[in-house]
């Protein structure tokens, strides 16, 4: 479970088992530094240039995003009761938030360099099964199960990309279900 201390770190500084640490390490090692067409590094960051960092998108995801496998789901069961939570934004959502970041970048709008994106707060995936409608099935979470990966979004909030409300399963499922509709 994550600490007070640590959900009040900026978003590129938070540490170990939030699935930040790849970005983390792309940044010290440079892997993250911007290279000229010859491909040498710059000197500076991209004026501009943004990295961002996205929770589970419901649908391009392997828990909602594709049919049930042959025997059904299995879902990883917490001593807490439910399953594993995570970080998630609705495509709907997504898009909205894409498009609000492109007309601030175009408005000359202060960016930060390294950017979260999700909706706030966590959504357990037993809740996102259950409002899609989806039947699963539980087993105990074996050792190792990362329990909660939330993503600081305090800077996505503050810029508007996102509502300051906590995520809900019905409202992910919602989102989804409403792009599923205009297909």
């Amino acid at each position: 479970a994550e600490t007070a201390d640590k959900a009040a770190k900026p978003d590129e500084q938070r540490g170990k088992a939030d699935h930040g640490d790849g970005m983390l390490l792309g940044a010290k090692t440079g892997f993250l530094t911007p290279t000229r067409a010859n491909g040498k590094p710059r000197d500076a960051p991209l004026p501009g240039a943004i990295v961002l960092r996205i929770g589970n998108v419901a649908g391009a995801d392997a828990l909602l995003g594709r049919a049930a496998p042959p025997g059904g789901r299995v879902l990883d069961i917490l001593p807490g009761g439910h399953g594993p939570l995570r970080s998630y934004i609705g495509p709907q959502a997504l898009a909205t938030a894409l498009a609000r970041l492109a007309r601030l970048a175009a408005a000359g709008a202060e960016l930060p360099p390294l950017l979260n994106l999700a909706l706030p707060g966590a959504v357990a995936m037993d809740a996102l099964l259950a409002a899609a409608g989806e039947g699963w099935q539980a087993r105990p979470a074996p050792p190792g199960v990362i329990a909660r990966v939330e993503l600081d979004v305090r800077r996505a909030v503050k810029l508007g990309l996102v509502p300051a409300l906590p995520a809900t399963a019905q409202a992910i499922v919602a989102d989804l279900r409403g792009l599923e509709a205009l297909s």
